[in-house]
């Protein structure tokens, strides 16, 4: 189980507000005494607030023995036009903790801040006094989990996200695999798998934290954990990925490998909801001719002849590649995600051939 990161409990007194992971980008620390909820907090949201960050909050100072109660010390979450879209600046002092943010998930960020400035004074709670700007240089930050050769239970996965918080990462890229319980393909399914109705909770929880949960499904490489299942294996008419060994990938030209990612593709759709981006992978293809079919290796020689590519068809591989992200991408944006797919197949859509 993953544990609530040590940034969001309180910290022992005299801990320095100069230790926030990430280091926010205007940071001071205030002389004078900080404010002290060990009688609990009165949270004030102005109108037009949105609620998630206050119940975040609420939730956190709750796991602490902290009660929200009218009249005591006041912690305030209230819009500014002047900040980012997920900046934020945070006061806090004796007589207060003001949060102000362009947004919602701006204030959100400065809730987190706020929770990893506590300290422990005493049986009590106290919040240092202290002035911090934050903006982010990235909009999208995060992670991607991989269920290829491990299992991870929801509570963990849960736990995982909110450590994603922590972190105020805005992103996590899953990659499911035979870990979500497929309707279209129900042999291909872990013993373990979660429910869709059991992600769909998952991506619930991300949304509250301001994180997206993005899918991956991988249209060419990495296909082993679905292509080779006996009744799919002919979907890969033998090929391999770049490991050549315990990796296979789909055919390019073999139909029923599209049907597949199309079938997969669209369940994926219909449980991650929270973004507008859908990752397409397309990793360590294998596109030697010793990891090819025959026809995949003729249709290779057949793009080369027309490009006057030479022997060993370095463009020509490029481009029969480029080919199958290209058909992805355009299945992604005509049901109306944005696609998006590792670095190197920006730099060399090769990768690794």
């Amino acid at each position: 189980m993953i544990p609530t990161p040590d940034f969001l409990k309180p910290r022992r007194e005299g801990s320095s507000v100069k230790t926030l992971l990430p280091r926010p980008k205007r940071i001071e620390g205030r002389s004078g005494p900080g404010l002290d909820l060990s009688g609990g907090f009165d949270l004030r949201e102005e109108p037009g607030v949105d609620p998630r960050p206050g119940v975040y909050l609420k939730n956190r100072f709750e796991a602490w023995g902290l009660h929200a109660k009218p009249g005591e010390a006041p912690v305030v979450l209230g819009l500014s036009g002047s900040l980012g879209s997920q900046g934020y600046r945070l006061r806090t002092g004796k007589a207060s903790a003001v949060i102000e943010a362009a947004t919602a998930q701006g204030l959100f960020h400065g809730a987190v801040t706020l929770l990893q400035l506590a300290e422990r004074h005493g049986e009590g709670i106290v919040i240092p006094a202290a002035e911090l700007e934050d903006e982010p240089d990235l909009l999208i930050r995060g992670f991607s989990v991989d269920f290829r050769y491990a299992w991870l239970e929801e509570p963990h996965l849960r736990a995982m996200i909110d450590a994603a918080a922590a972190f105020k990462a805005s992103a996590i890229v899953w990659w499911p695999q035979d870990k979500l319980a497929w309707r279209s393909h129900p042999d291909l399914i872990h013993a373990r798998a979660l429910s869709p109705a059991q992600w769909k909770s998952l991506v619930a929880c991300g949304e509250e934290r301001f994180i997206q949960m993005i899918p991956l499904m991988d249209p060419y490489g990495h296909a082993e954990t679905y292509a080779d299942r006996p009744a799919y294996l002919p979907l890969t008419n033998g090929e391999r990925g770049y490991w050549g060994h315990d990796d296979v990938q789909y055919c390019a030209s073999h139909p029923d490998s599209w049907r597949l990612f199309h079938d997969l593709s669209a369940e994926c759709l219909e449980v991650f909801t929270n973004t507008p981006y859908f990752h397409i992978g397309m990793d360590e293809v294998g596109g030697q001719d010793e990891r090819l079919c025959a026809e995949c290796r003729a249709r290779v020689r057949a793009l080369a002849s027309g490009m006057n590519d030479p022997e060993p068809f370095d463009q020509a591989r490029n481009r029969f590649i480029a080919q199958r992200m290209l058909q992805a991408m355009k299945w992604m944006k005509a049901r109306g995600r944005r696609p998006v797919f590792w670095d190197d197949n920006a730099i060399n859509i090769r990768t690794r051939a």
